[in-house]
């Protein structure tokens, strides 16, 4: 976690691991539910007791700067995402699920406004990625665990606070789209926006369609809204396709740079891929279960399998990358006796160096000279 909470988006990893809970839960996988569900709350629970203070900072004033603001949102989609597991899953939750609601409606309504401003100013276009989706998945996040709450309790007032947000997910989904893709219009087009937060501009079609959907379910069964069930369905299946068609080519893009630089560094912030995975397989499910199309549900769990075997590869990575740091560094310079190998020569001899045009052997004399002028007589 110590990788992790150096992140202003350490909370991805409690947005993936809670969406695959909620998604096995629906595919009917209740102890994998279970398990990832408590894991995810056990991630909450240690990243906000290491970022409490900072966080509450954050909220009073705001993070001005786009590649943390935006960051910051993932805390409103993570303890969204485990409440609405905890509305839907967990014996009389309504009240723990509904009082997650209101904190994380808080928490978006402080953390929104720096994202809301990059989003609504040019000046910041040529800064635009796959992270600024997150301020259409934060809201709406929130509208499917109000939809949610709604629906198990028929409170029609939590669908009606459910409508706005959706709204606001959906402005700000278009307002992200279009800076992206001003930014691929104006600058060159290169490896460094295949990152694993690329994954998110499909995530945040998912998360539309499972919006979507929930609240035409909750306008079902509260009887409320009549007449809006057909709309919905079409605008949720109009996000589904269009999530579909961006998920090949954002894999593939995500695969080729993998293939070119090292997958190694990327699997500590694979979490980012994660979540709109599991998203896509819940949508999936949600579809086929309100339209009965069984191949959709098929997908779903092919799709819930595949992320959760991405889940254990960012697991593992951010594992590495933690004991990694933890572990304690060689010394670069041993001595005047001592070998050293181009890696070991510090950076500021090499640029020195190089700046005068020498190569990498003078560097290693250089620290020679410089190792035997500290240890001499």
């Amino acid at each position: 976690m110590r990788v992790l909470g150096e992140s202003p988006g350490a909370f991805s990893v409690v947005m993936a691991t809670g969406i695959l809970a909620v998604a096995a839960h629906a595919l009917g996988l209740g102890p994998e539910s279970w398990l990832l569900i408590a894991l995810s709350v056990a991630a909450a629970v240690v990243l906000l007791a290491a970022r409490a203070p900072r966080l509450a900072a954050q909220v009073a004033r705001p993070e001005r700067r786009p590649e943390v603001a935006f960051g910051l949102l993932t805390v409103v989609a993570g303890t969204a995402v485990i409440g609405t597991w905890v509305a839907e899953d967990a014996a009389d939750g309504f009240a723990a699920a509904l009082v997650i609601w209101v904190l994380s409606l808080i928490a978006w309504l402080g953390l929104v406004r720096a994202p809301a401003a990059a989003l609504a100013s040019a000046r910041f276009a040529d800064r635009a990625r796959g992270e600024w989706f997150l301020a259409a998945v934060a809201p709406f996040s929130l509208a499917v665990l109000a939809a949610t709450l709604a629906r198990v309790q028929d409170v029609p007032p939590l669908l009606v606070a459910a409508i706005p947000l959706w709204v606001a997910g959906v402005l700000a989904y278009g307002l992200a789209a279009a800076a992206l893709a001003q930014r691929l219009r104006r600058g060159p087009r290169d490896w460094a926006l295949c990152t694993p937060d690329a994954w998110i501009t499909m995530g945040g079609l998912a998360i539309a369609t499972v919006a979507t959907l929930s609240l035409r379910r909750a306008a079902i069964d509260c009887s409320f809204m009549t007449g809006s069930e057909g709309g919905l369905g079409t605008v949720a299946r109009i996000t589904w396709v269009a999530a579909t068609l961006l998920l090949l080519p954002v894999a593939g893009a995500f695969a080729a740079r993998l293939v070119r630089h090292r997958p190694v560094e990327d699997l500590p912030r694979a979490w980012a891929a994660i979540f709109p995975l599991g998203m896509y397989a819940l949508a999936s499910h949600e579809l086929s279960t309100q339209w009965g199309a069984r191949g959709l549900d098929r997908l779903a769990v092919i799709v819930f399998w595949i992320a959760l075997a991405a889940w254990v590869a960012a697991a593992a990575g951010t594992a590495i990358a933690t004991l990694t740091r933890l572990a304690p560094r060689p010394c670069q310079i041993r001595g005047p006796a001592g070998d050293l190998s181009g890696d070991d020569v510090p950076r500021p001899v090499q640029e020195d160096h190089r700046r005068a045009g020498r190569g990498p052997g003078d560097a290693r004399a250089g620290a020679r000279a410089r190792a035997g002028s500290r240890t001499g007589p």
